[in-house]
């Protein structure tokens, strides 16, 4: 971004963080803002320079993503944006204001596009629920859809996926739900993982750890929350705020729905629901645990346990979220904190960790708080690793999950 000095300049009338800043063959300069929070970008609005100053072409409830492709004759933008978790294509005519879906609204992402000229078509690999990738051009007119090349992909055989979508806020949350192929007909039981990020970090097509749990005898699903942004802005900034924590919190009440969609399926049985989640994941498992709840077991990888042990960088985002301090606002910042209702925790809790990720302070402060009310528990700490497993570990962590998630079954079978 900084190689081009005159766009350099261009970009000092700017508030806020930039991103995928490009320049068309004609030196017209598009790009991505956010203006929501200095430290942690969270919804983008599309920028064109026009003249001295910059337009918004797009609508403020679009989920944009990035990345922006011009078409060669510099007169159509392509920008990816989200169709709840389905990545899609938004063409865009910054002259006239004009815009559309250049994508379907189907049930796959599209990804490395290339809008032709003028908007006649744009080209795009379609990644399906499965992960399989094909190069396609959609034609504007009429939404053709022609085969222009393969991809090197292949369909993983271990699990069957399916599109899963359940009602939140007057609006649809999205999730994938991934069955065994070759295990029989089911229903099987439940394994419900909670990705980490959480702005954007999940899309159709991502099969993540899915196939694993169906290759260990499990259904799976992958469903989405709030605070990715999919319910729009307002809804991602009441779960950074914790609005309604720690009884009435939205996102517990989302998760446990997508739960009760996967059994309308007919596919899983829900007398065997288990749950694990990482990062923010497991921050939302740790919320789940401590209410109302469906599920067996669960499994807590690299969660928050206590907000107000965050470094200081997070202290001050979230500080600035939630209106105060921990020192200001004790009850809200106590809310926030799972290890403040360990108490109500009544199904087992396997909490892993690594040693150099959030193991110090929030899995010790998780297992203390758990053991002294009593609270089923097992602390594993994964030596010289940290946030992330590697690949070996992480196959021990599936293992290890499986058969806490069955241990569970047996005891209140």
């Amino acid at each position: 971004m900084g190689a081009d000095p005159n766009t350099d300049v261009e970009l000092a009338d700017l508030v806020g963080y930039t991103t995928c800043v490009t320049r068309s063959a004609a030196g017209r300069v598009a790009l991505l803002n956010s203006d929501c929070d200095p430290q942690f970008p969270w919804w983008f609005r599309l920028l064109v320079r026009d003249g001295d100053g910059w337009d918004t072409v797009l609508p403020p409830d679009l989920r944009l993503a990035g990345p922006l492709t011009w078409s060669q004759d510099g007169n159509v933008l392509a920008v990816s944006a989200f169709r709840g978790i389905r990545r899609g294509v938004v063409a865009v005519e910054p002259d006239s204001g004009h815009w559309w879906w250049a994508t379907p609204d189907d049930e796959a992402s599209y990804l490395d596009v290339a809008p032709g000229a003028a908007g006649r078509y744009v080209e795009a690999v379609r990644v399906e629920l499965d992960g399989l990738r094909t190069r396609l051009r959609i034609d504007r007119d009429g939404g053709t859809v022609q085969l222009n090349q393969n991809t090197d992909s292949h369909r993983d055989e271990r699990a069957s996926y399916r599109l899963l979508r359940w009602p939140a806020q007057e609006r649809t949350l999205e999730g994938v739900l991934a069955v065994p192929v070759g295990r029989g007909n089911g229903p099987w039981p439940l394994v419900v993982e909670l990705h980490g990020g959480p702005v954007a970090a999940f899309q159709a097509g991502d099969v993540g750890h899915l196939p694993e749990w169906c290759a260990r005898g499990f259904a799976a699903l992958m469903p989405e929350f709030r605070a990715s942004g999919i319910l729009g802005p307002d809804a991602m900034w009441q779960a950074f705020r914790g609005d309604g924590l720690p009884d009435a919190d939205p996102e517990v009440a989302e998760v446990c729905a997508a739960v009760t969609a996967a059994g309308e399926t007919g596919l899983v049985d829900l007398e065997q629901a288990y749950l694990i989640g990482h990062s923010y994941g497991g921050y939302l498992v740790n919320r789940i645990v401590t209410n109302a709840h469906p599920f067996r077991a669960a499994v807590c990888w690299e969660g928050l346990a206590d907000l107000r042990l965050l470094t200081d960088i997070s202290m001050q985002m979230q500080s600035r979220w939630r209106g105060g301090s921990p020192d200001e606002l004790p009850d809200v910042w106590a809310a926030a904190s799972p290890v403040e209702r360990a108490n109500r925790v009544t199904v087992p809790m396997l909490l892993v960790y690594g040693e150099h990720g959030l193991a110090v302070p929030h899995g010790e402060a998780w297992h203390a708080a758990l053991r002294l009310y009593g609270a089923p528990s097992e602390y594993v700490v994964y030596l010289d690793e940290g946030h992330l497993l590697t690949s070996q570990n992480q196959t021990d962590l599936f293992d290890r999950a499986a058969a806490w998630f069955r241990s569970a079954s047996e005891q209140t079978s």
